[in-house]
């Protein structure tokens, strides 16, 4: 698009054909196919389409069952994991358990505290985009993220500086 930053799903597809411009379920983890007017339910246009060629994105037009992508369009529909499916009549697939827990926790703040809510919503962006950090915002205002190690916790920061939240933490 615009020069933007635009949140990309990484997903395979299993069966048919997925195409720019198509309308598709997104099946949360909790979905019940026997409650289809579920809140774990919604529906999405698929925006973009991408194939994943090392660090870049190559849009597609279309994307054939088998293949791994990148999917645009999804950003308010998944926080970490869905099922996408032509028909609100499927169980959504199990996630993927993740062999590593989040072990690290520490408290950021940032530098210029008028800036505060734009380290709460850049922490909700890398909590969605990354599967193994936890962030919680404690009652007191307290933000905490929880990583799971030194080295993913200085990828978090650097990705909530640089990329999510663009404020400077101490």
């Amino acid at each position: 698009g615009g020069g933007g930053t635009e949140f990309v799903g990484f997903s395979r597809v299993f069966a048919g054909t997925l195409r720019v411009g198509d309308k598709v379920c997104v099946l949360g983890p909790r979905y019940d196919p026997a409650q289809p007017d579920s809140q774990h339910a919604s529906e999405v246009t698929i925006r973009s389409l991408h194939l994943m060629m090392g660090r870049d994105l190559l849009d597609v037009p279309e994307v054939p069952a088998g293949c791994v992508c990148g999917i645009g369009g999804l950003d308010r529909h998944v926080l970490k994991y869905a099922t996408l499916s032509g028909a609100r009549e499927c169980l959504p697939l199990s996630f993927m358990a993740l062999q590593v827990q989040p072990i690290v926790r520490v408290a950021v703040e940032p530098e210029n505290p008028q800036r505060h809510e734009d380290l709460v919503r850049g922490l909700q962006l890398l909590n969605q985009a990354d599967p193994s950090v936890e962030t919680i915002v404690q009652e007191t205002g307290e933000l905490i993220i929880v990583a799971s190690g030194e080295m993913h916790l200085e990828r978090c920061i650097k990705d909530l500086q640089e990329l999510f939240a663009r404020v400077t933490i101490r």
